[in-house]
C-alpha cells in the first residue's frame, strides 16, 4: 500500500453514524478531541442521514469543549440534500434540495404499495412453510 505524506491530502469526510459517533448518540470525547485538532489542518465534512439537530446532539455539541473550527466544517444532514457552513457566527444553509411535495406523495405511494407486496409474500410463504 503506498503511504502518502499528509500535506497531499485536501479534505477528509466522513459519515456520522457508526463512523464519527456511535448510531444516534454523541460523539466521545476522545473522538471530538481528534477530529478537533483534523479541523485545524483541513477543510473536513461530514455526511448523514439525519437533520442538522441530529448532527448539532451528536457532533456540535461535544466539539463545543474542543478548540475546533468551525469554518473548516462542512455538514451536509439529510443524505447531502442540504449543505451548511459556519459563517457570520452561525450555522448557514449554502442549498437545500427538498423534494417537491407531489413527487413526495408519489414515492410514498409506491413505498406503501410495495410494503403491502411484501406483507402479503411473507404470509404466502409462511402459509405454504408451515404445512
Amino acid at each position: 500500500m503506498e503511504r502518502r505524506e499528509v500535506g497531499a491530502i485536501k479534505a477528509m469526510v466522513f459519515d456520522l453514524d457508526g463512523t464519527l459517533t456511535p448510531s444516534k448518540q454523541a460523539m466521545q470525547a476522545g473522538v471530538a478531541r481528534e477530529f478537533a485538532r483534523l479541523t485545524r489542518a483541513l477543510p473536513t465534512g461530514v455526511i448523514s442521514g439525519g437533520s442538522l439537530q441530529q448532527f448539532s446532539r451528536q457532533l456540535l455539541t461535544p466539539l463545543q469543549a474542543q478548540a475546533f473550527l468551525p469554518e473548516n466544517l462542512h455538514l451536509m444532514p439529510t443524505c447531502g440534500t442540504r449543505y451548511y457552513r459556519f459563517e457570520n457566527g452561525g450555522w448557514q444553509a449554502k442549498y437545500v434540495l427538498d423534494m417537491d411535495p407531489d413527487l413526495a406523495g408519489k414515492a410514498k405511494k409506491v413505498i406503501e404499495e410495495v410494503a403491502r407486496s411484501l406483507d402479503e409474500i411473507e404470509s404466502y410463504m409462511e402459509h405454504i412453510y408451515s404445512k
